[in-house]
């Protein structure tokens, strides 16, 4: 059943805690981990894998600890893990996925197929995919190994926009990265306004919605929304003296 699955999940959240928490417990947790593993078969599979790989990324399955520098090994028995679980359309599986062909972790560095992961993670709903590729939209001048990253053919511009379209659908839903970095984004476009240029009413439109999200962030104890609110109301009110002054001239 699906509270069947919740609560499996719930389990390994509180087990992988533990292990991190306590390294006095590791011993006992590897005996847990087992127990898991023999389990991670069964009907009700999806948080046993999602569990195990993250557990396996830190070097604490029986079967992934090494000891190479890399933890490559670590990495591959991690991906293993979120491909039996991608494999069933789990969409923070295969988000996981992507941010390992993103960083090269545990498979060949595909920037192509990390972007597919994302988009495919997106479709399903995943809000956390809309952040990871509004990202990598935003890296607009970087390369890997000397090739440019996919999507440097689109204008800076371009990528921008489709950064800002993701990351404001994310922070539509009070996802707190996408809501500082969709209030970044606008401080950003409000201070690159020509000088006595009036803002145009889409970003004012922004830059409100974005004093919402940050009030209500803070209402519940973000205190990094705070710094950001008064970034932003000072950003808005130099433009608003900038225009004053032109007036006056």
């Amino acid at each position: 059943t699906k509270e069947h699955s919740v609560e499996w999940g719930l389990i390994h959240h509180q087990l992988f805690r533990q292990v991190c928490a306590d390294e006095d417990h590791i011993e006992t947790s590897q005996q847990q981990l087992s127990l898991l593993l023999s389990l991670a078969h069964s009907p009700m599979n999806l948080p046993t894998f999602n569990f195990c790989a993250r557990c396996a990324c830190v070097g604490l399955l029986p079967d992934s600890r090494v000891e190479s520098e890399d933890n490559n090994q670590n990495d591959i028995a991690a991906v293993n893990w979120w491909r039996l679980a991608a494999n069933q359309g789990d969409p923070e599986a295969i988000l996981s996925l992507g941010i390992m062909y993103q960083m090269g972790r545990g498979v060949q560095q595909s920037l192509k197929k990390a972007i597919a992961c994302f988009e495919h993670a997106i479709s399903l709903g995943s809000i956390p995919a809309m952040v990871a590729l509004g990202l990598e939209f935003l890296r607009v001048n970087e390369t890997v190994d000397g090739a440019p990253l996919l999507g440097s053919e689109l204008s800076s511009k371009h990528r921008k926009d489709r950064a800002t379209l993701l990351l404001e659908r994310a922070a539509v839903t009070g996802h707190r990265d996408a809501v500082c970095l969709t209030t970044v984004l606008v401080i950003e476009d409000i201070e690159m306004i020509p000088e006595g240029t009036f803002m145009q009413e889409s970003l004012l439109n922004r830059a409100k919605q974005a004093e919402t999200r940050l009030t209500k962030a803070i209402n519940e104890g973000d205190s990094t929304a705070g710094e950001l609110l008064k970034k932003l109301r000072l950003a808005v009110l130099s433009e608003k003296v900038s225009i004053m002054a032109n007036s006056a001239l």
